[in-house]
């Protein structure tokens, strides 16, 4: 924690978690968390399963013609892509930066299961630019999603929105990943960001003092991280990691040895 602490404050500015403002989520309010926990224990696991099966299938079918030369199709049509829809493109960065700026629920729908159908794919290792920063696009999108119908038919304050969203990509972190500790702890880094630059040259009891009216929202998320890693579990049990690992490791391309190579003697 201090290791990335010290590499996102003193190297890394621009953090997907970090926001310089991030207000206290009122009490009342406290519903969104279970709406948040249903919502990306959902999307999580579709993800994650989504990804494997996909994988499975790309490595039981290696040999055929349209697995070998997938990738080159999938390069084309992303190229293409990036000349129609740029700004839905990319590693998801620039979809997280914007999405407060999305209005329309039916055009984040539309967003997301683009989202989901092109990270799927690129993550088979036919062209994959990365699995974290598009899966936490994925809960970003369902965050705004959540908080634009708690805006308009349960009173939530819009300028709670993003706090929301940073809580709801820890959520679907763990719920993919099934690390509560690590979600809970990118939480309290964004908190922590948050705290720091809340004022100008901010003191030592006035860091402490704000950080206190942080605390219930804090705990709140840890627990919804722990539910939501439970919840997950009974549909996916590993975490996206183990799994892709198992489907190496399935089709032979973890610990094969070649006829032709020498056996490694084991102790």
């Amino acid at each position: 924690m201090v290791s990335a602490y010290l590499v996102t404050s003193q190297i890394n500015h621009h953090s997907v978690f970090h926001v310089h403002h991030m207000p206290v989520l009122p009490f009342n309010n406290y519903y969104i968390f279970l709406m948040l926990v249903v919502v990306n224990v959902l999307l999580g696991c579709a993800f994650a399963k989504g990804l494997t099966l996909a994988k499975d299938l790309f490595e039981r079918n290696k040999h055929k013609f349209w697995s070998k030369y997938f990738g080159f199709a999938l390069f084309a049509v992303v190229l293409v892509l990036n000349f129609i829809c740029l700004d839905w493109m990319g590693s998801g960065a620039h979809i997280i930066e914007e999405i407060t700026h999305y209005k329309d629920v039916w055009v984040l729908i539309a967003l997301l299961a683009f989202r989901m159908i092109i990270t799927i794919f690129a993550g088979t290792d036919r062209v994959t630019g990365g699995v974290v920063i598009p899966m936490l696009t994925l809960g970003a999108i369902g965050g705004q999603i959540v908080c634009l119908v708690c805006n308009k038919f349960l009173g939530l304050p819009a300028d709670c929105n993003q706090v929301v969203i940073i809580i709801s990509m820890a959520i679907i972190f763990t719920v993919v990943n099934k690390t509560p500790i690590t979600s809970s702890v990118l939480f309290l880094t964004a908190v922590l960001y948050a705290v720091q630059h809340s004022k100008e040259n901010i003191s030592v009891g006035e860091y402490f003092a704000t950080f206190v009216d942080y605390l219930p929202m804090l705990a709140m998320t840890t627990v919804s991280v722990v539910v939501a890693t439970i919840v997950s579990k009974l549909l996916v049990k590993d975490g996206l990691y183990h799994m892709l690992l198992h489907v190496d490791m399935h089709h032979g391309n973890i610990g094969h040895h070649h006829h032709d190579e020498p056996a490694v003697a084991q102790a």
